[in-house]
């Protein structure tokens, strides 16, 4: 259904699969469905200044998910056509 938004994601534990949701989000987009990547990766390096996450296990932890909050709120709102704040028109 093309009133549908598909979002997919890589990152920010690893980044070697990144390509594979980038795939399917050009797979989707051939047949008119509305699919869009979201690029966490960066999230913890913008917490910790390294790849490595903030929580246990190379996890993301509190502030981790908040910068891949930060990261996602923005390309969800555009997509969605919500305002920067979130709210919706």
């Amino acid at each position: 259904r093309a009133d549908i938004q598909f979002f997919l994601s890589a990152g920010p534990m690893e980044t070697a699969t990144a390509p594979l949701p980038q795939q399917a989000v050009a797979r989707a987009r051939a047949p008119n469905l509305s699919a869009t990547f979201v690029d966490l990766r960066g999230a913890c390096a913008a917490v910790t200044g390294t790849a490595a996450c903030d929580g246990r296990a190379s996890h993301p932890g509190l502030r981790g998910h908040a910068a891949m909050a930060e990261l996602a709120a923005p390309v969800i709102a555009r997509v969605m056509g919500w305002d920067p704040d979130g709210t919706a028109p």
